[in-house]
């Protein structure tokens, strides 16, 4: 691909799903990110074994996604072979990406990591830039609803910006259209802080019917907001680069990927191996540092308990980091 790819619509094979419950112990991780919990869900096929490679907790959920009206079956995005033993992965020519990871409501990283970028591009850049965000924009961190109208409003001269849809954007959506099964859930996953963000009391919104809940969230949280968050791809490519939230149900077509796994999957993703012909960046699953595999790029740092927000660039068969440490974002070389 020449251009930045446009986005493939995912098959929303969730649509009766029910969430489950089932907290597993860190595999590793940070000290100070202890007792947060992520969501996940069950495979096709029944429970993912899925500890986490990150410093949080994880807890295990289905769930349908709040956009499979007016979805279209894409044609696959990557139509060559890549053997990256001879050839390594490239960006399109005379375009740059910066892919950045999960924000989760960190104004201060991202403003520190947007000043960073801003800086580069208007140093020295190709004449095409894109910043493509990974979802995962809200919730856990403190400040969800300005992140929200901080990248609903984000102009960067001479770039072009992009969102990749995550599950907790997804479930903040279901649960704004009344879906009250879900709200002990978001709650407990950051969704109180969003809720605060927006100046909510959580405390009795359990008590609340379907319709009483969409109608008091639809009060506090502005339209501009939700339709934001609703129009998040589900997928973008970008040359021998595919770039999803979570990852790819490995042995199904690009085309043929459901939503639910772009924006849930974590073990059978992130332990297959397999040259696929195209590189995978994705956030959803936390890591000490940057991942970086023969066929995937993991960018999430946890940037709500670490307060290090990552940024991928990417330009031609050249790759480096921006990331935030205290009050600077650095340029970190990428092996």
């Amino acid at each position: 691909m020449g251009e930045l790819g446009a986005p493939f619509a995912g098959k929303d094979d969730h649509a009766t799903a029910s969430w489950s419950m089932a907290v597993r112990p860190i595999r590793q991780g940070l000290a100070k990110c202890r007792g947060w919990e992520h969501f996940s869900r069950p495979d096709d096929g029944g429970m993912l074994s899925d500890y986490h490679k990150g410093p949080c907790e994880s807890e295990r959920a289905s769930a349908k996604s709040p956009l499979s009206k007016g979805t279209e079956r894409a044609k696959p995005m990557i139509s060559r072979k890549l053997f990256f033993r001879d050839s390594a992965p490239t960006g399109p020519k005379k375009h740059r990406a910066y892919v950045i990871g999960d924000v989760h409501g960190c104004l201060e990283q991202l403003e520190l990591l947007l000043s960073g970028i801003e800086g580069e591009v208007g140093h020295q850049a190709p004449s095409k830039v894109s910043i493509i965000f990974l979802g995962d924009v809200v919730d856990r961190g403190p400040a969800s609803a300005a992140v929200v109208e901080r990248l609903r409003t984000l102009s960067i001269p001479r770039t072009t910006v992009h969102f990749v849809m995550g599950n907790h954007e997804e479930v903040m959506l279901r649960v704004m259209d009344g879906d009250t099964d879900l709200l002990r859930s978001w709650l407990k996953f950051g969704g109180v802080e969003t809720l605060r963000s927006y100046g909510v009391d959580p405390k009795g919104l359990k008590r609340l019917s379907g319709e009483d809940l969409s109608a008091r969230l639809h009060e506090a949280i502005p339209i501009d907001h939700r339709r934001f968050l609703a129009n998040f791809a589900d997928s973008i490519a970008f040359g021998d680069y595919v770039l999803v939230h979570a990852g790819i149900r490995p042995g199904i077509e690009l085309s043929e990927q459901s939503q639910s796994d772009l924006r849930w999957i974590r073990d059978p993703f992130l332990e297959d191996t397999t040259d696929r012909g195209f590189i995978v960046v994705h956030g959803h699953t936390i890591t000490n540092g940057v991942e970086v595999t023969p066929n995937r790029i993991g960018i999430d740092t946890g940037a709500f308990c670490t307060g290090t927000l990552t940024a991928l660039a990417i330009e031609g068969k050249k790759r480096w980091l921006i990331q935030t440490s205290g009050d600077e974002a650095r340029r970190v070389s990428l092996g």
